[in-house]
């Protein structure tokens, strides 16, 4: 009983870990995506100008 316990929680480490990993990179890509439009949007403006 007391090794499933054991298995269980570090089955919910593992998962939490990896889920934190993906967040990150979600993150790191849309703060790409993000930058490159706001980037493309301030040439735009000063296109339009």
């Amino acid at each position: 009983m007391k090794i499933k316990t054991t298995l269980t929680t570090l089955s919910a480490i593992i998962a939490l870990a990896v889920t934190a990993v993906a967040l990150r990179r979600l993150l790191r890509k849309m703060k790409k995506l993000t930058s490159s439009n706001f980037c493309a949007a301030n040439d735009f403006q000063k296109l339009s100008r």
